[in-house]
């Protein structure tokens, strides 16, 4: 009973809400074969092939979302030496998607589904640090973040051949017809657009790009 509860937690955080039961019989059987060990049990899990088949059916809860979005937009943190720092800043970051490290009030651990990670105000409060960051304004100290033009391949360069090379960096995926459609909409470009190191996209428009991408299906799931 307890090796099969423990292989249905980790197939709900790593899997999918509703894993399938070859799956959990599978991780059962190591954990029991194993001698209760955790590790052989998410080897097992991620060699599995319903593993490699989940790609996007999990919501990224806040704290995967955070450093996701540090990690895509490749900002430099240092150690902190004042409060306002960006170490100290994403415990406060996170905390406004909903959960805070080692806050949850109850003994049963934080919410692992798609349902308690995809409110209205949870994607706006993820919206509002994706733009934040995007945009360099919040944090400010003890971060370093990417020059606009470091987001372009070379210049000049096409819209939609820009929107392509930001999928790929943020996403690792090329960009799909909707994500274009989204951009072009977003900083006010057509595809074909000729964009050099002066034009708008790069001078004072990046922020609403790059923000286009981290807001995308694509990117709130794993």
């Amino acid at each position: 009973m307890t090796a099969r509860r423990i292989a249905r937690k980790l197939a709900v955080k790593f899997v999918r809400d509703d894993p399938p039961e070859t799956l959990v019989e599978d991780l059962a059987a190591v954990y029991l074969a194993e001698g209760t060990q955790i590790k052989p049990v998410l080897r097992a899990l991620v060699r599995h092939p319903v593993f490699a088949a989940s790609v996007g059916a999990k919501v990224r809860d806040p704290g995967e979302d955070l450093v996701a979005t540090y990690r895509a937009l490749g900002v430099k943190v240092v150690r902190p030496t004042a409060d306002q720092d960006a170490a100290n800043s994403m415990l406060w970051q996170v905390q406004s998607l909903g959960s805070a490290p080692f806050s949850w009030p109850r003994p049963d651990g934080q919410p692992v589904d798609n349902e308690s990670w995809s409110s209205p105000s949870r994607m706006l409060a993820s919206m509002n640090i994706h733009f934040n960051m995007s945009g360099t304004w919040w944090p400010r100290s003890g971060i370093t973040y990417r020059k606009p033009t470091a987001w372009a391949p070379e210049l000049p360069v096409r819209f939609d051949r820009l929107v392509d090379h930001l999928a790929r960096m943020l996403l690792h995926r090329a960009a799909s017809d909707e994500l274009l459609a989204a951009c072009c909409t977003a900083v006010g470009c057509r595809p074909g657009e000729r964009i050099t190191r002066d034009h708008p996209v790069m001078r004072w428009l990046n922020p609403r790009l790059l923000t286009c991408v981290l807001d995308s299906p694509d990117f709130f799931t794993r």
